[in-house]
């Protein structure tokens, strides 16, 4: 599926599943991902500062180095 550019800002997304969505530039600012799964999903460019994402499950996402570090600290799942 394809949700480049779209905003999930203050979003409760908790439990959705996204997997192989391409999220590019996608806003997450302030969402809910709480258990969400997002693996192999395209998330170059997404913003998830302020998003809850303890155990929401990354693996296989394409990611960047930053993102990878935000995700981790917030307590994602699924990052190697």
């Amino acid at each position: 599926s394809f949700c480049q550019e779209v905003s999930f800002k203050g979003a409760n997304l908790q439990g959705a599943i996204f997997h192989k969505a391409n999220l590019e530039n996608a806003n997450f600012e302030g969402a809910d991902l709480t258990g969400a799964k997002l693996t192999d999903a395209w998330l170059h460019g997404a913003n998830f500062e302020g998003a809850i994402v303890t155990g929401a499950e990354f693996s296989d996402a394409h990611i960047t180095k930053d993102q990878r570090e935000v995700l981790i600290a917030g307590g994602a799942k699924g990052i190697a």
